[in-house]
């Protein structure tokens, strides 16, 4: 499968989160207005095949806050390929001739130009309740032709644009939040997904919902170092499953640094339905501020 193409199965529940430091003594699951943060993200896609490696980095910027929700647009920065040296594909042949592209062992990071980041950041929509229930709308940056090896260069539009919609019951406010006063809580959870403005003939337009249960757990507060730097963070687990049965099963885990309403360290394992197949991906806060 194309690396280009396999960018859409990064999970939604991954890849966003609300952001900012605050002087504030009571716990924060939203960040305040005026916010900036970078993350990486990388998702491992395993297909029956030989295990595929894709991600980007990003920039949620928070431009309003009232506590309790926070509103903001995400820029993408950076595409990443998984490239071993002996990888002939058309994606990992093309990937170092980038403009600005740069190699760290199999990992090759394609920038995005600024003035296409910009553009695409303009077509983006993020809105956090907390670090489970969200609506995103983001533009996935990709390449202008995807046969091109030899000058290859980011499209001016995006491969597709990926809307995500986390809608849970009051069970998580009234029962789980803030962390700590509850070991566990389920909740009932709405999930919609809508992909348009696809580019690609292979991914075509769509939108699904599914009705999940989503089984959260308290683990308890530590110190982590994270590549942003150290924070003190609240962690839960957590499961979900489609409660008709048939779809895939999530499991995952946040690290929640409380007095800045974001979550610095995140993981999620996919188990796709009816198959062996998997999707693992682990995001990181890498800096916070422009």
């Amino acid at each position: 499968m194309r690396v280009a193409k396999l960018a859409m199965i990064v999970n939604a529940l991954a890849l966003f989160a609300g952001l900012s430091p605050a002087a504030a003594e009571e716990p924060r699951y939203v960040p305040v207005a005026g916010t900036t943060a970078t993350y990486r993200l990388l998702t491992t896609v395993a297909l029956g095949g030989p295990a595929k490696t894709v991600g980007q980095l990003y920039r949620v910027t928070i431009t309003a806050s009232d506590g309790k929700t926070a509103e903001g647009t995400i820029t993408p920065l950076a595409l990443i390929y998984g490239c071993p040296v002996d990888d002939t594909s058309t994606d990992c042949r093309g990937a170092s001739h980038y403009p600005g592209a740069s190699r760290d062992g199999d990992m090759v990071t394609i920038p995005v130009p600024a003035e296409i980041a910009a553009k695409l950041a303009k077509l983006s929509k993020f809105v956090a309740h907390d670090f489970i229930r969200y609506t995103l709308m983001f533009p996935m940056p990709g390449p202008e032709n995807d046969e091109e090896v030899d000058k290859p260069k980011i499209g001016d539009a995006p491969l597709y644009v990926l809307s995500s919609t986390i809608d849970c019951d009051d069970a998580l406010t009234k029962g789980f939040l803030p962390l700590g006063v509850a070991a566990q809580v389920s909740l009932s959870c709405k999930n919609t997904s809508e992909r348009s403005q696809s580019r690609l003939s292979v991914i075509k337009d769509g939108k699904s919902g599914e009705d999940t249960t989503m089984a959260l757990s308290f683990v308890g507060r530590e110190q982590i170092a994270v590549p942003a730097g150290d924070f003190a963070v609240a962690e839960v687990k957590y499961k979900s499953t489609a409660t008709s049965g048939n779809g895939a099963s999530v499991e995952g885990e946040w690290a929640i640094a409380e007095n800045l309403g974001i979550s610095v360290r995140s993981s999620v394992l996919v188990h796709f339905p009816n198959s062996q197949n998997t999707s693992h991906t682990t995001r990181e806060l890498l800096k916070l501020g422009p």
